[in-house]
């Protein structure tokens, strides 16, 4: 008889609390889930300071699995706040799998082994200023503000998100995206937010996040560039991102370019096959579009600059108006080419020059002119092969205290077939280059908005030229009449000349202020050049 009571006693109490169970879990369903709907729409509208609101069409709570459950989950601003980002976060349903009901009770923390999203999307309306990293403004953007009246803390184990689309706008009020992506991925590991995390000024803590974006299209404000980037994938934790075939593309052609910018410009186009970014702020770029990183990594960069010579400006003032707020410490090339195009007045075809297989470093990029310095400078070491025939190695100083036309410039050439500048030459100087030999090349000059002077060594042999017509490209009687001379009484045919001691020579240009950098360092050279060739300047050299 003891045993039966034992064993219905088992029964009763059994049966006691799955009835229990089945109470509770009605009373949440009829009862519980709405109140606790309510209550975190509330809780979410006063801890934003009734900046943000949550919607939520229904939440279920299942005791027996130990999840919840929410769909069509909106969280929105109340009102537009220009001056701050703004988040827009949906899905159309959330579930939060595994929860410690215990570990709640105890410590009001929760804890879950994951949580699943389905049909994500976000977006994010940027501010039109920067809020400060130690700002407290509750107007900003804070997820344990969120959660901070229902637990102290939550911890999810794993989150895996995809197929989410992802949105950046400038304004509220525009309906083009300045960013869009679709398909996008996101893994997290260790996922928490707490007061460490708010004190950081942080979204969350994790352990490993990755996210991959797909086919990112970014244009700029003023509408003349868009960035294209197969893919993107941002480390949040090791503040790292990686771009696989970025694109930088011009919206109009090279004539229509100046007249849509209002003004005379470079035409910019770039591809790079590999892209990496050390230790930025990927809160800080998504939020404002501020691009601050330790050190970048090009691999395979593709550069075609185009300039009609009207004017022109700085490589400082074209680093100030860069529309994205931009410091980088270090900037790393691998593989690179450039190709420059310069139209010259009164001439339909530009002169090129390419460099190709680049290499080297740039240190000190900023446009942060609320701090530049005496001290502010880019630095430029970099080696290239010129017109894929011969290496060059080329150190450049830009100061950036200024918007003016200043620079330091140093370098060697290696030897290589002259009329390999032909490219250049016969468009920007109406010369032709037939045969010749450089042997070397040493060069170093400083250069202002007004003259560039200094010196160079240019040892060649076996040259010879003619001299063309500039608007036909042609040699006529006149034209050959003119090389004949210049062959025989002005260019000297090597340097040194057998028996003589070679010619050492000033660099002396006085800029022509129609004309961009590139243009001005070629031309600079040239005046270092020409005596070497034995044609004699019609302009007096510089006092030492």
């Amino acid at each position: 008889m003891p045993n039966k009571k034992l064993v219905r006693g088992i029964f009763i109490l059994f049966f006691s609390l799955v009835f229990l169970i089945v109470i509770a879990q009605l009373s949440f369903t009829f009862f519980w889930d709405n109140r606790m709907k309510e209550f975190l729409v509330k809780e979410v509208q006063e801890s934003s300071g009734s900046n943000y609101q949550l919607e939520i069409g229904n939440l279920h709570v299942d005791i027996f699995s130990q999840s919840v459950s929410f769909s069509r989950v909106n969280i929105h601003p109340l009102d537009t706040i220009y001056a701050k980002a703004s988040y827009y976060v949906s899905a159309d349903e959330v579930k939060i799998s595994d929860i410690s009901v215990w570990q709640f009770l105890l410590t009001r923390s929760i804890i879950s082994s994951k949580i699943e999203f389905t049909n994500p999307s976000a977006f994010i309306y940027r501010g039109s200023k920067k809020v400060m990293r130690n700002s407290t403004d509750s107007s900003s953007f804070s997820l344990y503000r969120f959660l901070a009246p229902v637990a102290n803390s939550l911890e999810i184990s794993s989150i895996l998100i995809h197929n989410a689309s992802f949105m950046v706008f400038d304004k509220p009020s525009e309906l083009n995206p300045v960013l869009s992506s679709n398909e996008n991925d996101l893994r997290m590991v260790g996922f928490k937010i707490n007061r460490d995390t708010e004190t950081a000024n942080r979204w969350f803590n994790a352990k490993e996040l990755s996210i991959s974006l797909n086919n990112v299209d970014y244009s700029t404000k003023d509408s003349l560039y868009t960035f294209k980037i197969r893919n993107l994938n941002a480390s949040y934790t090791d503040s790292t991102l990686y771009l696989d075939e970025f694109m930088m593309i011009p919206n109009f052609s090279k004539f229509q370019f100046g007249d849509m910018a209002g003004k005379q410009i470079d035409r910019i186009k770039v591809s790079v096959e590999k892209l990496q970014f050390d230790k930025i702020d990927i809160k800080d770029f998504f939020e404002t579009g501020d691009f601050v990183s330790s050190s970048v990594k090009f691999q395979k960069p593709f550069v075609e600059a185009y300039r009609i010579p009207w004017h022109p400006q700085s490589i400082q003032h074209l680093i100030r108006a860069f529309p994205v707020f931009t410091i980088v410490d270090s900037l790393f090339i691998e593989e690179g080419r450039v190709v420059y195009e310069e139209l010259a007045p009164g001439s339909d075809k530009a002169g090129r020059i390419t460099f190709d297989d680049i290499d080297g470093n740039i240190t000190g990029i900023s446009n942060d002119t609320a701090n530049f310095t005496a001290l502010s400078m880019i630095k430029v070491n970099v080696s290239a092969k010129l017109l894929n025939a011969a290496k060059i190695q080329v150190h450049l100083v830009i100061p950036l205290n200024t918007d003016k036309m200043v620079f330091e410039c140093s370098g060697n050439l290696q030897s290589f077939q002259l009329k390999e500048l032909n490219l250049m030459s016969e468009e920007t100087a109406g010369v032709s280059i037939n045969s010749g030999v450089l042997d070397s090349m040493i060069f170093s000059f400083k250069a202002d908005q007004i003259r560039a002077t200094g010196k160079m060594i240019f040892a060649y042999h076996d040259l010879d030229f003619s001299i063309q017509n500039r608007k036909t490209g042609k040699t006529g009687i006149l034209e050959n009449a003119i090389s004949w001379m210049a062959r025989n009484f002005i260019v000297k045919k090597s340097n040194p000349l057998p028996g003589e001691n070679l010619r050492l020579t000033v660099i002396n240009y006085e800029r022509n202020p129609s004309r961009f950098m590139f243009n001005y360092t070629f031309k600079a050279l040239m005046s270092g050049i020409k005596p070497a060739l034995g044609i004699k300047s019609r302009k007096k050299e510089p006092k030492d």
